[in-house]
């Protein structure tokens, strides 16, 4: 799973075989979710989710969904960079 951002910039990539997730296949369709339990800390504008299926040694694609999920993050908060990093600051 890749987030990128509309400029094709490459925010973030995740994948199961990293994370040492086994996917269970079975017979038929299957689904497997990602979550981002804290939200997507990016700064405000326009974003896309790039998706691939590849076979167990991460080197042969077999499927590759570009742009398959776009959406726009509306944030107050004007930063620079590609995230915002949780912060304080203290004299």
């Amino acid at each position: 799973m890749a987030l990128k951002r509309i400029d094709e910039e490459y925010i973030c990539g995740l994948n199961t075989m990293l994370d040492k997730i086994k996917i269970p296949w079975e017979k038929g369709r299957n689904r497997f979710k990602l979550i981002y339990n804290e939200g997507i800390r990016v700064l405000g504008g326009k974003y896309y989710f790039d998706v691939a299926l590849f076979d167990m040694t991460a080197t042969v694609p077999i499927h590759y969904w570009a742009k398959i999920k776009e959406f726009t993050v509306n944030a107050d908060y004007i930063g620079e960079g590609i995230c915002i990093l949780p912060h304080i600051w203290r004299k």
